[in-house]
């Protein structure tokens, strides 16, 4: 059947259609994998739930939580789907709703536990999770894809269509999952004090020989626990939870071990606390994503659609997330949706008077401050969001700020962050210091209209993998992420063609990012771009087409 016969929705947004018709030739004549560039508005999850019915059995999945409510909230798209989550996120029946099943009696006692047969029938997770197995479309957070690719079977595998909606930082997302982490939260106590005084490793054949012996520790404390059960012993729920920790942290120890050789990690010892002690905690991480993607995400589906408003260059993506490791690059193709929302309902308004890079801080922070105070006056009333790279240089400008305007002002913390954000959006006028809120919000109408870009959002050159990119070269990588985050920071509070914003810049080193990466601007964003900060050869070329369109009227 046509895709197009199977879209969801009552009526098509403007381009839908014709994106649909495309897609499906695409696939027919054996593609594999669709990089779907659209921005906000278009309806991506609507195009995307089309393909998920015409190729049944199918996943949706996306890394943002929200997305995941919005599809399984609507009237039109959540019929068609079923939802899986984790295991944490139900209760344990047989344990009369104390425990979660992640930690139920099936983890914790072998002989009161639900026989293998019978959990697929009473555990509220195992019974979700075959609904969701023979689904046409299953619907799950990245994470548990993820995840699941190494929970025992049976497994979402080998299926038809995969769908990764805003999988922009599939590759960083990763990343994050197979990290290894020596500290009080991922080891038990006595085996974090064990290893406390030996978690600075000067040498890549140190941090392999030391996650080796931690290792073995973790399978010897993990056997232990097995022979308890095996033996009769009910387990408590804090076993239980060691018992979960320290399986994790094995899944990925083993996998770093068996990878070391393979592609580079770096890793970094830094201090936390714990029980409201200090203690230290050593990471490491792969530099590079791409060989993670190919064993958790593109070696288990026939095909894929990867959807975002942020897909900037496609072959850095292709590159950067492995795609070329499982597929000819004539299956992959890139297809750009145009923009459906007014320009001038969005107007990108320039104040920066200066680089406010560190360097430069000195010189230019009182001066941004100073325009940041300007902008509180002017738009007095509004819930603004000012978006910041860190919290340090949020808290620098907090402490700069004049006084008049800091009952306005919401500072979070790591720790308040979401208690943060919903006073902000409950209380109409307060200004939201935002700190990673460039991604999963959805600020749409009075929410929010006013946003301000303090810094260009560029990654942390201080963090140890970024560093060791930047000593690699990969400074095209730097400059995308950077483009990618500021422009999902500009996409939060526009989210309807008749909803409007207006996005103040401060920082010059964005308008400099702007000039130099000018070929992986959307079209959306570079037609609100005004006309000073545009690249010369652009001015050219506008020139050029309105001095065409003017001989054509003349001649007409």
């Amino acid at each position: 059947m046509e895709a197009v016969k199977l879209f969801p929705m009552p009526s098509f947004r403007k381009y839908q259609k014709e994106v649909i018709e495309r897609m499906d030739e695409l696939f027919e004549s054996g593609v594999k994998v669709i990089l779907l560039d659209a921005p906000v508005g278009f309806g991506k999850s609507a195009v995307n739930l089309t393909f998920c019915r015409k190729y049944v059995q199918s996943i949706y999945t996306t890394p943002q939580l929200s997305l995941i409510d919005q599809i399984k909230n609507d009237k039109y798209l959540g019929k068609y789907v079923v939802e899986i989550k984790g295991r944490e996120n139900y209760p344990c029946v047989k344990d009369v709703m104390l425990s979660t099943v992640d930690i139920g009696l099936c983890k914790r006692d072998r002989n009161l536990g639900c026989s293998a047969k019978e959990r697929w029938i009473v555990c509220p997770y195992y019974s979700q999770k075959l609904k969701a197995l023979n689904a046409d479309i299953a619907l799950m957070s990245l994470a548990y894809y993820i995840v699941d690719g190494y929970l025992e079977p049976p497994n979402f595998n080998d299926r038809r269509l995969v769908v990764i909606d805003e999988g922009h930082n599939l590759a960083e997302f990763v990343v994050d999952h197979v990290k290894v982490e020596l500290s009080p939260y991922t080891l038990p106590p006595k085996l974090y004090r064990r290893y406390s005084g030996r978690l600075e490793p000067r040498s890549q054949s140190e941090l392999e020989a030391l996650v080796e012996m931690v290792s073995e520790d973790v399978e010897h404390e993990l056997d232990a626990l097995e022979f308890d059960l095996m033996g009769g012993v009910r387990l408590s729920i804090e076993d239980a939870r060691l018992r979960e920790k320290m399986s994790a942290f094995l899944r990925n120890a083993r996998r770093m071990l068996d990878t070391i050789r393979k592609t580079e990690w770096i890793w970094e010892t830094t201090w936390t606390t714990y029980r409201g002690k200090p203690c230290k905690v050593l990471k490491a991480v792969p530099i590079y994503g791409r060989l993670f993607c190919e064993e958790f995400v593109w070696s288990r589906a026939e095909r894929f659609i990867v959807s975002s408003a942020t897909i900037l260059d496609p072959k850095l993506f292709v590159r950067e997330t492995g795609l070329d490791l499982c597929f000819e690059l004539d299956e992959i193709r890139h297809l750009q949706v145009p923009s459906t929302f007014p320009p001038e309902n969005r107007p990108l308004i320039d104040l920066a008077e200066g680089r406010l890079s560190l360097e430069m801080q000195d010189i230019n922070l009182p001066k941004a401050v100073s325009k940041l105070e300007e902008i509180l006056i002017k738009e007095r009333g509004e819930s603004i969001a000012v978006h910041f790279p860190s919290y340090r240089l949020a808290k620098q400008v907090y402490d700069r700020i004049g006084p008049v305007f800091r009952h306005r002002i919401i500072l979070p913390t790591p720790e308040t962050r979401e208690k943060d954000l919903e006073k902000w959006l409950k209380e109409r006028g307060k200004v939201l210091f935002a700190v990673a809120f460039q991604e999963g919000q959805d600020w749409k109408y009075d929410l929010c209209h006013v946003q301000v870009l303090f810094k260009a959002l560029v990654p942390d050159v201080s963090d140890k993998r970024v560093a060791a990119r930047l000593q690699r070269k990969d400074y095209k990588w730097l400059m995308i992420q950077a483009l990618k985050e500021s422009l999902q920071a500009y996409g939060r509070a526009i989210r309807a063609p008749d909803d409007y914003q207006r996005f103040y810049v401060l920082d010059s080193a964005f308008w400099e990012l702007l000039r130099r990466q000018w070929k992986y601007v959307p079209d959306w964003f570079k037609e609100v771009v005004p006309w000073n900060r545009l690249p010369e050869y652009e001015k050219r070329l506008r020139r050029a087409k309105e001095r065409a369109r003017t001989r054509s009227r003349a001649s007409a």
